[in-house]
């Protein structure tokens, strides 16, 4: 029903914008060096066993997924328990395009009874320019933009890598999507850590205040 009334016939005449306020600044350095693509991916990779992800990430701590959320900025978004964020390169690391596939799982209550049930979604994570890069040709490393089909609807997300821990214990990531025949345009951050749980090094100090400018 969705993707025939909806997103291949716009019976609704909808045309909802990706929102381009606020106007995030993207990581530039990272590990005491320009970000690079190579770099970028890394982040988003995180804690998954994977070859691709970095090396500062120990055999031994790396997990089923890249990043678990702690906390974020958009009460919709954040609303579902459980979320998993899984970052891998398209064929392995050899697509010359740069692009990643992003699994999201995440538990949803239903309704009446409150029960809890698995979800994914499929998305495919493109490389993109920077809203401030005016000159040359290129992307800018650490934005994307995310493409999937959910339930019969095309969603779009533009998502840009804000900060990120030099050993990767954390990170902080926004992103500004749409649906839009739907009529849906929504923006938020993320805080995300291996285990969900609110970074050691971070609750005060110099961590803790490049993690409120993030979301600023």
């Amino acid at each position: 029903f969705t993707l025939c009334i909806l997103q291949q016939n716009d019976c609704f005449n909808c045309d909802a914008p990706i929102l381009d306020r606020p106007k995030v600044p993207v990581l530039t350095e990272w590990r005491g060096e320009a970000l690079t693509s190579r770099a970028a991916e890394q982040i988003f990779v995180g804690h998954l066993d994977h070859p691709s992800s970095h090396e500062c990430v120990a055999p031994e701590l790396k997990q089923p997924w890249s990043w678990k959320i702690v906390v974020g900025a958009n009460p919709a978004y954040d609303a579902f328990p459980m979320q998993h964020q899984i970052f891998y390169p398209v064929k392995d690391g050899k697509s010359k395009s740069g692009s990643l596939w992003y699994d999201p799982v995440f538990c949803v209550e239903t309704i009446p009874d409150n029960a809890r049930v698995w979800c994914k979604r499929h998305y495919r994570c493109t490389p993109r320019r920077h809203w401030s890069k005016t000159k040359g040709d290129g992307n800018t490393p650490g934005c994307w933009t995310l493409t999937t089909l959910d339930n019969g609807m095309m969603s779009e997300e533009r998502w840009t890598t804000i900060d990120a821990a030099d050993d990767l214990s954390w990170c902080v990531l926004h992103y500004s999507g749409v649906a839009k025949r739907a009529g849906q345009s929504y923006v938020g951050a993320l805080l995300c850590t291996a285990d969900g749980k609110w970074p050691v090094e971070a609750r005060e100090g110099k961590g803790l205040e490049r993690i409120r400018r993030a979301f600023q």
